[in-house]
């Protein structure tokens, strides 16, 4: 038993596996594996602030060239790479502000600001964010800096102030300023539809249609300046070619109300009256209290003679801009259709009273092209705006008039009893304060 016993246990360390070279190098290999692995993963890891600042840098030249998407991928690609840092931050900032996305400029400016970025950089900025949005007032003094320096913000500097100079209808220095915009920077399509907006303000239609073409030209995709291109068209009766620029748009925003009246008016002047009912009660269905949309249904009922529902179209008109004259004289000729001739008279004497004035109008307007700082031209022109086309115009054109100089006592007066009558006392108020302000002054 001794023996079988030793011969079984001799079998069993004769069997018994052996380790080949083949698996010690193996296991030497694997072990090299392991520190190269280390070792990369250190260099990674010493690395990383160097790719951060790589991507940094390749963000501020991309925003340098005015590539922002491109700029946008390498700073938000820096951020996990590079947290802590006042530059990417900043650039970060600055580009979300050149796309207008105002929410998460202030954000990374702030923190910027933490890390110890240049004050006179972030302050820069502010500037440049104040004119964006519209803040006029608050900026007006630090044009001349940012005119003198514009860097890569050219655009943008020159669009706030040519949006600034066309809400208050300073339009020399407009043109100034678009002149040199396009010079830099001929392929910029806003430069072409701002210059088609400021000949609208001076009823050019033809001009601000050739304009809106060439910045269509320059960006296809600009639905905006499509629109505003068909509106033009409409303007100066090129009503085939405003009717299929309004239909090419409809089909990316087929819920736009005010693509469709213009679409609508388009088929009336071309005698598809029927199809412009069609469209236009669409619309009154969900908006029945645009002022537009009725007067444009009732003067088209009016034409198709219809003149019972014209009446009932314009009557809604009139309770919400009895100052219109071309709603008057709509509704005068459907009172004299329907042998209502006292009444229709009436609306007939404001039509007739509003002729002079409006003349006016036109001549004062083209006075304030030459004196745009004339408070008291600008002034009358809100006055007429007020009384024969739409209350909104003559409110628009009074705090044209108080961006200019918010100290003009009659405006104040006119607008505080204005939000009065309308219930907006918080305006009412506002206006009152500034009456009495301006009296103990005086």
């Amino acid at each position: 038993m001794l023996n079988l016993e030793q011969d079984e246990n001799s079998k069993r360390i004769q069997t018994s596996p052996k380790i080949t070279k083949t698996e010690k190098h193996r296991g030497r290999f694997t072990r090299k594996q392991i520190i190269v692995s280390l070792l990369i993963l250190v260099l990674i890891f010493l690395a990383i602030p160097t790719l951060g600042e790589l991507a940094v840098w390749r963000g501020n030249i991309c925003l340098e060239k005015r590539d922002h998407k491109a700029a946008l991928f390498w700073l938000t690609t820096a951020q996990y790479l590079k947290k802590d840092s006042a530059e990417l931050h900043f650039l970060l900032g600055k580009t979300y502000r050149r796309l207008e996305q105002f929410d998460r400029v202030e954000t990374h400016f702030k923190i910027a600001h933490q890390l110890g970025w240049d004050v006179k950089l972030l302050e820069r900025e502010q500037w440049i964010a104040l004119a964006q949005t519209g803040q006029w007032l608050k900026v007006k003094s630090f044009w001349p800096e940012l005119f003198s320096n514009p860097g890569s913000d050219g655009p943008e500097i020159s669009k706030a102030y040519v949006t600034g100079c066309l809400s208050q209808l300073q339009i020399n220095d407009a043109r100034k300023v678009l002149d040199a915009w396009q010079a830099e920077y001929p392929k910029d399509p806003d430069s072409y539809r701002l210059r088609g907006q400021l000949s609208e303000a001076m009823l050019q239609w033809k001009d601000a249609s050739d304009a809106y073409g060439q910045a269509l030209k320059l960006d296809p995709s600009r639905k905006d300046i499509q629109l505003l291109l068909a509106k033009s068209l409409f303007e100066i009766g090129k009503f085939r070619q405003a009717e299929s620029l309004l239909r090419t748009y409809l089909q990316v925003c087929p819920e736009d109300p005010e693509a469709s009246l213009y679409i609508a008016q388009c088929l009336a002047k071309l005698g598809r009256g029927e199809e412009a009912r069609i469209i236009l009660a669409r619309l009154i269905e969900k908006n029945p209290d645009q002022y537009d949309l009725l007067l444009a249904l009732g003067r088209l009922e009016l034409s198709l003679d219809e003149n019972q529902d014209a009446l009932k179209y314009l009557r809604s008109a009139e309770k919400r801009r009895p100052e219109d004259v071309k709603l008057r004289f709509a509704l005068g000729k459907v009172l004299q259709k329907t042998g209502q001739t006292l009444e229709a008279k009436k609306h007939f004497d404001f039509v007739n009273e509003s002729s002079a004035p409006l003349l006016r109008l036109k001549k004062a307007i083209d006075e304030l092209l030459l004196n745009p700082g004339d408070l008291e031209l600008r002034y009358e022109i809100a006055m007429i705006s007020w009384k024969y086309k739409s209350h909104e115009e003559g409110v628009k054109w009074l705090l044209s008039l108080l961006k200019l100089d918010n100290s003009h006592l009659p405006t104040h007066r006119f607008l505080a009893d204005y939000y009065s009558s309308i219930g907006d006392q918080e305006q009412a108020e506002k206006h009152q304060n500034s009456i009495i302000r301006l009296k103990s002054k005086s």
